[in-house]
């Protein structure tokens, strides 16, 4: 299978969901999106498809309040988690979705990647480094520092050496680019990423 030849524009929504039992069997290929929310998680997988609302967004932070399933072909999942940090939620929701995280990261076999969105203009935060943490184990890890246009080119260089240097000091494995969902900065090295890893678990395809 040549993944380079992917069209991301098959996406399906399949389903929402809030408890890890109700995912696909456990013998597939999931990506998933984590981060803050208002990062761009939906945004991201929009621009991933080229398809602008199949993952929903909203105007305020924090729309995504269950844990969303896209396929692409069959036996290949994106994962759209809900945002964590969002204020405007009960911290028994705050804690619910910290803990499917949790489990998920720790105990999905399926799980092959982890997509972790920073906004390039913050710093690194208290809840993106609990998760590098918990992911030390795992090396297919990638930060997107998105929002990449909203800072000039010398900007984004010094923020992406601030974030290389804050992140090494938890785990040395990430590997981290810049991304904009406004002019597709960084979108073919995503699906290089992807279809990279793609390739190393083939035989979950078939």
């Amino acid at each position: 299978m040549n993944f380079n030849l992917i069209n991301y524009k098959l996406i399906k929504f399949i389903k929402s969901i809030n408890k890890i039992k109700d995912l696909p069997k456990d013998k597939c290929i999931e990506i998933a999106f984590i981060g803050y929310s208002n990062v761009g998680k939906s945004n991201t997988i929009n621009t991933l498809s080229g398809i602008k609302k199949i993952a929903f967004t909203g105007k305020k932070p924090g729309t995504t309040k269950l844990i969303n399933l896209y396929q692409i072909i069959k036996n290949f999942y994106l994962i759209d988690f809900p945002g964590y940090g969002f204020s405007n939620i009960s911290l028994k929701n705050k804690n619910k979705h910290t803990f499917l995280l949790n489990r998920y990261i720790k105990k999905r076999k399926s799980l092959k990647g982890i997509i972790i969105l920073m906004d390039i203009r913050q710093k690194l935060k208290k809840l993106d480094i609990n998760i590098i943490k918990k992911t030390i184990k795992k090396k297919l890890i990638i930060v997107l520092l998105n929002k990449a246009d909203k800072l000039s080119n010398n900007k984004k260089t010094i923020k992406k050496k601030y974030f290389k240097n804050e992140i090494k000091k938890y785990n040395n494995n990430i590997n981290i680019q810049t991304f904009s969902s406004i002019n597709n900065e960084g979108l073919k090295i995503l699906k290089k990423k992807i279809n990279i890893w793609l390739a190393l678990n083939i035989h979950l395809l078939k």
